[in-house]
């Protein structure tokens, strides 16, 4: 949130949208890069939280993976790297994306070290890892602008930041990595690699929810607008991301839990978290909503005014889905990632296909609504699936 605060103060609309643009291109090529490993990663290691010998072949494994499959998408995205620029009309986005190629590869590596963390539930050091990404983004990029750098070089703070956290998680994660290229590590290999493919469709469409409309609305709008917009969809994807916690907090637990005590216990634990959703984050989203308006406070731009009804609209859609945002990856964290990329291809298409209907004809507030009415019909996907493959109701 912050860092669209100050980009937007310090570069202005258009530097802002190609920043967003160049963000939503990583975010999408970093699931490609890491092939949905982490995922079979968090899932294996809090099935067998107490088998330290087989997360530790099990992590080497995907961890050597990780690096073949990062390395490829990373060669190939830089070959590729015209190709962005064409599609959504600015050149100015190649450039960032070159300089957040090596980022790429390296949270590709980061992301695979969070997934045992969390797997582990080593929570305060996931949490203190997960957040000094976003911190160290920040810090960077007050540097950028004390030393009056370009606003085109923005997107370096993506391979800086990652360069850095890697040094600083190496030192939690050494005793984990024994690289093994026997039977053993090739059968892990392949353990990883076959629910990677199956869930990595799915995960990869969960992060272009979050981008998708951004990246649409650069296909029918010039920068400024993709700007303006994108400033209050990053501000509402940062309360989005408080019901994140819960699903990073739950996610091995579910697992856990349905392999020890079965889908009963977890609908137990489904309907109390969801009650605990709407109650303690609605009033959040609500002050969101009203206080919005004090931003300008901050001396935008006067074309910064017009982003708070897109703001309440993208709010509104999270709200009225808080209670499930927790659940989005259950149907992994029970062995089915087939199941979880069919559900959140549902997801992905309801979003696509509403936005390219309202885009053309509200522009930037018909996208608004188009992403807050996926994010209501993704409720009634996820009820009904559940019910579905592992017989449980929220």
């Amino acid at each position: 949130m912050l860092l669209n605060i100050v980009i937007a103060r310090y570069y202005g609309a258009a530097h802002l949208g190609v920043f967003n643009q160049v963000y939503a291109i990583y975010i999408l090529l970093s699931q490609l890069a890491v092939s949905g490993v982490h995922l079979s990663i968090l899932k294996v290691t809090a099935q067998f939280s107490k088998e330290q010998i087989i997360i530790r072949d099990s992590f080497s494994a995907a961890l050597i993976l990780t690096m073949i499959t990062a390395g490829s998408v990373t060669a190939l995205a830089y070959i590729c790297r015209e190709l962005f620029a064409y599609t959504l009309s600015s050149p100015q986005v190649t450039k960032g994306l070159v300089l957040a190629l090596p980022g790429l590869f390296l949270f590709s590596l980061n992301k695979s070290f969070l997934a045992l963390l969390n797997g582990l539930r080593q929570m305060k050091a996931y949490a203190v890892f997960q957040g000094l990404r976003f911190l160290l983004m920040l810090i960077l990029l007050m540097i950028l602008i004390t030393l009056h750098v370009d606003g085109s070089y923005i997107p370096i703070i993506f391979s800086l930041t990652e360069a850095i956290l890697l040094i600083i998680q190496l030192p939690f994660v050494l005793r984990w990595i024994r690289p093994d290229l026997s039977s053993t590590g090739l059968k892990w290999m392949k353990t990883h690699w076959v629910f990677g493919l199956k869930a990595m469709v799915g995960h990869l469409l969960l992060d272009a929810n979050s981008r998708v409309d951004v990246l649409l609305l650069g296909l029918f709008a010039s920068d400024s607008i993709v700007g303006v917009y994108s400033f209050a969809a990053m501000l509402a994807e940062g309360f989005a991301q408080l019901p994140v916690v819960l699903r990073t907090n739950i996610n091995p637990i579910l697992t856990q839990t349905y392999y020890d005590n079965g889908a009963s216990a977890l609908q137990f634990i489904g309907q109390r978290v969801r009650k605990m959703s709407y109650l303690f984050l609605t009033p959040v989203g609500l002050m969101a909503i009203l206080g919005y308006p004090l931003l300008n406070l901050l001396g935008f731009d006067s074309e910064f005014d017009q982003s708070w009804l897109v703001f309440a609209i993208l709010i509104t859609g999270v709200l009225l889905g808080v209670g499930y945002l927790p659940f989005q990856m259950i149907f992994n964290q029970v062995g089915q990632p087939g199941h979880q990329t069919l559900f959140l291809t549902a997801f992905f298409l309801t979003n696509i296909i509403l936005n390219l209907l309202l885009i053309p004809f509200f522009g930037m507030v018909g996208s608004a609504v188009a992403t807050a009415l996926a994010s209501v019909l993704h409720i009634f996907y996820l009820k009904r699936l559940s019910f579905l493959w592992i017989g449980i109701r929220y």
